[in-house]
């Protein structure tokens, strides 16, 4: 199940497919048929004007953008099911360089068998061989969250005195679980508006500011099931 965070970081993600269609369907399609159409009406125009480099660098945008409407629909969907998957495991960034905004730089996040094109603000947080979990979402293949999993950073989040109430370690798993505070709201028989105090607490505790965080330690104290 999506955690806030998560979910929050999906919608973002569809966001930016949306505008990647808008600009797709609204600006691409239509400026390209018009210089088409020009220089159909007169070849001889082509190498005297800018569409000789226009025409081919739209074309290459409106394949760079061509997968964004699937992309936004599955990412719906993803959002609609609230569908969550994860991997663990040691990761490496490879950059496809492009040539500025003709053809953008992208990232590749490879760990294990999984492959995912994420933005430069995951990239540059990763340190290549490192041991990470990613979280994504099944249909879209949109990355939501990645937890550093190395012994040393979890140590450094969690001390290894760390004392929790019965309370707390039940929220702790069921926020490592991806539940959302309505849902852990139902579990623990609280109010969601309680649910939040004791999240602040806990984190406050653990020291810790995000959901995402909170699976290592969940982890390291024995709270969740290991991949």
């Amino acid at each position: 199940m999506l955690a806030d965070d998560e979910r929050r970081e999906l919608r973002a993600w569809r966001s930016r497919q949306a505008l990647a269609v808008w600009v797709l369907g609204l600006v691409l399609l239509p400026a390209l048929s018009l210089a088409i159409v020009a220089v159909a009406s007169a070849p001889e125009n082509l190498f005297r004007t800018p569409l000789a480099v226009l025409i081919p660098a739209g074309l290459l945008w409106i394949w760079l953008l061509g997968r964004a409407p699937v992309r936004w629909l599955r990412a719906r969907e993803d959002e609609r099911t609230g569908d969550i998957r994860s991997v663990r495991g040691e990761v490496t960034v490879d950059i496809r360089r492009g040539v500025g905004l003709i053809a953008p730089s992208r990232y590749v996040l490879r760990i294990r068998n999984e492959t995912f094109e994420i933005g430069a603000f995951w990239a540059e947080q990763l340190i290549p061989g490192k041991t990470y979990t990613v979280r994504f979402a099944p249909r879209s293949r949109a990355v939501v969250s990645i937890a550093r999993q190395d012994r040393t950073a979890v140590h450094d989040e969690a001390p290894a005195d760390i004392d929790l109430t019965r309370r707390e370690r039940d929220l702790l798993r069921l926020i490592a679980e991806g539940l959302t505070d309505k849902e852990i709201a139902r579990e623990l028989n609280l109010s969601p508006a309680t649910v939040r105090t004791y999240n602040s607490d806990l984190y406050a505790k653990l020291g810790i500011s995000r959901r995402t965080q909170a699976v290592p330690i969940a982890d390291r104290l024995g709270l969740t099931a290991q991949d």
